[in-house]
């Protein structure tokens, strides 16, 4: 637990700075090409992980098997990396972050539901609301 803690804390901090840092950098360069660029060295970086760490078999075979689906996280990825810092130099990182945890929040309580059959309970609802209200607060700024 204690790990899974460090790294949701890990990921809050990253989301941050890289929606923070890629405003800036939009700012005064063309962000479309600083998203293609980086997303280009991570796939070239993990590509050859992959190669590297892969335990043999006809190559060919084995992305043939990789279902389409696996184009939706990169998908959101997208949407994470140009969106969020389009975001934040509209309406600063405060409010961009609490407006996005607030949705993450409200999406992750229906995945749970829907997409992972768990319950909504009273409890999740009630926090829930409690975010959305501080969100409310913040972006009245």
């Amino acid at each position: 637990m204690a790990i899974a803690l460090a790294l949701m804390l890990l990921v809050g901090l990253a989301i941050v700075a890289q929606g923070g840092i890629n405003a800036r950098l939009g700012q005064q360069h063309n962000l479309w090409l600083l998203v293609t660029i980086g997303n280009v060295v991570a796939a070239i970086g993990s590509g050859a992980a992959w190669l590297w760490l892969r335990r043999g078999g006809p190559l060919l075979a084995e992305v043939q098997r990789v279902p389409w689906l696996v184009l939706v996280p990169s998908v959101a990825g997208l949407a994470i990396v140009a969106g969020m810092p389009a975001a934040i130099a509209r309406v600063g990182v405060g409010r961009a972050v609490v407006l996005v945890i607030a949705v993450q929040i409200f999406a992750g309580l229906l995945w749970d539901r829907f997409g992972a059959g768990g319950a909504i309970t009273g409890h999740r609802v009630a926090g829930a609301a409690l975010v959305l209200v501080g969100s409310w607060l913040v972006m009245r700024g």
